[in-house]
């Protein structure tokens, strides 16, 4: 059987590319664990040191965040590897959005690495990646709460460097519960055929 190329109508072009949204809004789905999960830890991590530095006047305030987020790191990989062996092959939008995700973690720890041996506060460079990543994913899926969460990391971020590095933790935990967190949550329980 020969495959042959035979142009589109405008009617069958618009139902490909809503087929490819909605494919790639599911495959987000499968990927808006990690969104909650992150959105979840990261507000605890900044609460947690917020802490640790305002009221236990700590030396160790900055633990919360290796721990947490290794935490994270580790709990995603068994969830996505289980549910790997479970769905078989992925879809090109799902090697997106793994890919764009992978890199951007790695890009995370790249930051906390470059930032902790300049002695420079990440929060807003953090801030700004997340702003990236949340931005493309909404744009790419043409989901208003994603693309408005990057637009408000993006804001958040350039507050940031005006404000004190210990209430750059609160703003940072506020921001990542509306940006991130609601807007996972909201995916999560997007309908299959969305």
């Amino acid at each position: 059987m020969e495959l042959q190329d035979k142009p589109l109508s405008p009617q069958e072009s618009l139902q490909l590319i809503e087929k490819f949204i909605a494919g790639a809004r599911f495959s987000m789905r499968k990927f808006a664990f990690s969104i909650v999960l992150f959105g979840i830890l990261i507000p605890l991590a900044a609460l947690l040191q917020y802490f640790l530095i305002v009221f236990a006047k700590s030396e160790w305030s900055w633990l919360p965040w290796p721990v947490l987020m290794t935490a994270g790191f580790i709990i995603s990989m068994i969830y996505y590897s289980r549910l790997g062996k479970k769905e078989g092959v992925d879809s090109t939008q799902a090697l997106f959005f793994r890919s764009l995700f992978i890199w951007g973690g790695l890009s995370y720890f790249l930051l906390a690495f470059l930032c902790g041996a300049l002695q420079v506060n990440p929060i807003s460079f953090m801030l700004a990646l997340t702003s990236l990543l949340i931005g493309v994913s909404g744009l790419a899926l043409r989901y208003p709460p994603l693309l408005w969460g990057g637009v408000l990391f993006f804001i958040v971020a350039i507050v940031c460097v005006y404000l004190a590095p210990v209430n750059q933790l609160l703003v940072m935990a506020l921001s990542v519960i509306i940006g991130y967190l609601i807007p996972g949550i909201l995916l999560t329980r997007q309908k299959e055929t969305a």
